[in-house]
């Protein structure tokens, strides 16, 4: 009974914001700066389902925890990808008036609250071991380095090579990792 509850309440929910007009005016409305745009409306559901997901985890029947999870799941995505779809908007508006202060703003905002949005889920991740929140996280870490780089860090390779060299090196003590930690400990006692 309980998985049917959270498809209807996804799909009740994911329906209104992404087609329900008058949500879409209200949200026009009582927000002029958000112009209406779905992906606030997401960014709300994101909220609802947060809200959802806390609820279920009070109760000590398993399966309200497990829908709690499954409300969970849902929240990285319509963040992060309803922040990724704002700021390619802001920058296109940008684009249409180049000579606009605000405008610019606007998409740079975007452009550095994706990373550090994704790298808030990747954290995130950690203290409830919460896969789909990593997963999610490091997809859009990996996008927004993208999109600074077309903007903010335009003509500089020396940030591209920088990414490069530090993922190579993150990499490498990656497979080394046992043997890091264990000249560390003896550096450690060592000094101590």
């Amino acid at each position: 009974m309980v998985p049917i509850a959270v498809v209807f309440t996804f799909a009740a929910l994911s329906g209104l914001a992404g087609t329900h007009k008058p949500y879409q005016e209200w949200l026009t409305a009582r927000l002029p700066w958000t112009r209406g745009q779905i992906e606030y409306l997401f960014i709300i559901n994101a909220g609802i389902y947060l809200l959802l997901e806390v609820i279920c985890e009070r109760f000590p029947v398993s399966q309200m925890r497990s829908a709690g999870k499954a409300f969970r799941f849902a929240i990285p995505g319509h963040v992060l990808t309803s922040l990724f779809f704002l700021g390619l908007a802001a920058t296109e508006r940008w684009e249409d008036q180049l000579n606009n202060l605000l405008m610019q703003r606007e998409a740079r905002v975007f452009e550095m609250l994706l990373p550090a949005a994704a790298l808030v889920f990747v954290y995130g991740s950690i203290r409830k071991q919460m896969k789909n929140y990593f997963i999610v996280g490091m997809i859009f870490l990996a996008i927004g380095p993208v999109r600074l780089q077309q903007d903010i860090f335009k003509q500089r390779s020396r940030w591209p090579i920088l990414l490069l060299i530090l993922g190579s090196l993150l990499m490498v003590s990656a497979t080394r990792y046992s043997a890091i930690k264990m000249a560390l400990a003896r550096m450690v006692r060592r000094g101590g």
